[in-house]
């Protein structure tokens, strides 16, 4: 009977000591990473500044610097198009004292600002069409198109050319 006991006793600190075992933490696999179809919320704090004016960011289009807080919807070879969800006046009052341009067109909350050169851009300068506009779901638009440079010197009609080539002539 002492042996049958010792040989439970065995068995029992086999088994626990097994358990032990078994039962020791294991290394947890690394957190599966999930991507999100949403666009990602810029905390309210790094948009705008402490008079509550939008932040630059670190993007432009023809040297205008745009605001943090837009997203690319699409880029063409003239055109960029951006949404928000920043309130309109915040856009507006941003976009305004950047633009200089004599033709402002305003609609309700819908503004552009045509062949507007933006302020502070030295050499190459290309105006802008900028139009600021409310679409769906309470987001905004910004649409930006670089419009095509003038030529340095129209050409005249045939007509001209031919009198400015005989009058050539008697200059001679």
């Amino acid at each position: 009977m002492r042996a049958t006991a010792l040989l439970a006793l065995c068995v029992t600190l086999v088994s626990g000591a097994c358990q032990s075992e078994n039962s020791a933490p294991r290394a947890t696999p690394p957190p599966k990473r999930v991507t999100s179809q949403k666009p990602i919320a810029v905390p309210q704090d790094l948009l705008f500044n402490a008079k509550g004016e939008l932040v630059e960011s670190e993007d432009s289009v023809a040297g205008l610097k745009l605001p943090r807080g837009l997203r690319l919807l699409r880029r063409a070879d003239r055109l960029a198009v951006y949404e928000t969800s920043l309130p309109m006046e915040k856009i507006q009052r941003y976009f305004g004292p950047r633009l200089f341009t004599g033709e402002v067109e305003q609609q309700g909350q819908r503004v552009i600002y045509r062949a507007a050169i933006p302020k502070g851009v030295k050499g190459g300068v290309v105006k802008l069409d900028v139009r600021l506009y409310p679409a769906a779901n309470g987001q905004h638009r910004v649409e930006i198109r670089k419009l095509r440079p003038m030529p340095q010197s129209p050409l005249p009609d045939p007509k001209v050319q031919a009198l400015l080539k005989e009058q050539q002539k008697y200059m001679q």
